[in-house]
């Protein structure tokens, strides 16, 4: 029997472009208000943007984008900002099932942005609409932090929203260990790779002065980054490392779970929290 013939990644990457320049344009004539129009301007606007790099991007190399470790490859930096995009279009559209048009979009968006993180994680694709349906239970979030410490002072990023404080980290992707989100949140945050070293402990968002109505498990890991100095990003507005006495306006949640960190790096069990 013939062997199917395998897409490549620019082809793969050029038709994920062609869909959504599709989907924002579809989009455009049915949006149902102005958020929902921006959001689909946004989405004409990253398929245009990954054609623009492809087109630039030299050919050669990009079947084996997952074997480069040089975090300086323009193209692999911004095809994870567009990644990044999608994946806060995704988050916006979750409740805003105003219309079957909508509800479409979305799933299409959700789907692109798996295929896209599927390339840069080098994985099989696994969407999030595979798991969707098991089960009629409503299920708290998952997210993961990454704790890292420097002569005892924890790194911390100010968030571009509010101007506070955190812990770097971010939700869970389906497809993802909660190791692997830790590690991509700190990257992307802070340009630092490391590697876990301990889980830190698992914190109840209820517990922990969360001001969300969501029920979120935050899974903190305690990370080392053998890279020397952070760098600004396009995803915290700041970064710095703080003593425990020396701590920053910090966000809610993050404002009693930091300060226990801190207790936790020095208790000489070293068995995690867990609520």
């Amino acid at each position: 029997m013939p062997q199917k013939p395998e897409v490549t990644i620019t082809a793969k990457l050029y038709s994920i472009a062609e869909q959504l320049i599709a989907v924002g344009r579809e989009g455009l004539q049915y949006y149902v208000n102005e958020w929902n129009k921006l959001q689909h301007e946004k989405l004409v606007e990253l398929g245009s943007k990954l054609y623009d790099i492809l087109n630039s991007a030299s050919t050669a190399g990009l079947g084996d984008l997952h074997k480069t470790d040089d975090p300086e490859v323009d193209f692999l930096k911004e095809l994870r900002i567009i990644s990044k995009d999608l994946e806060n279009i995704t988050d916006a559209g979750r409740n805003d099932y105003l219309n079957p048009y909508v509800e479409r979009h979305y799933q299409t968006t959700l789907e692109l942005y798996s295929e896209i993180n599927s390339i840069l994680e080098n994985k099989p694709l696994i969407l999030s609409t595979d798991f969707k349906d098991v089960s009629d239970f409503t299920t708290p979030l998952i997210g993961a932090e990454a704790a890292v410490f420097r002569n005892g002072r924890l790194l911390l990023v100010q968030r571009h929203d509010d101007r506070l404080w955190a812990v770097p980290g971010g939700a869970n992707d389906v497809g993802s260990t909660l190791t692997e989100t830790a590690l991509r949140e700190l990257e992307e945050e802070t340009g630092l790779r490391g590697k876990v070293i301990r889980l830190l402990g698992i914190f109840d968002s209820r517990l922990w002065g969360s001001k969300l109505k969501k029920q979120i498990y935050h899974v903190i890991f305690e990370v080392e980054s053998e890279e020397e100095e952070p760098e600004k990003t396009i995803e915290a507005h700041d970064y710095g490392f703080f003593g425990k006495d020396e701590l920053p306006h910090l966000s809610p949640g993050h404002d009693l779970r930091v300060p226990f960190l801190f207790e936790l790096l020095h208790d000489e069990s070293r068995i995690p929290y867990y609520d």
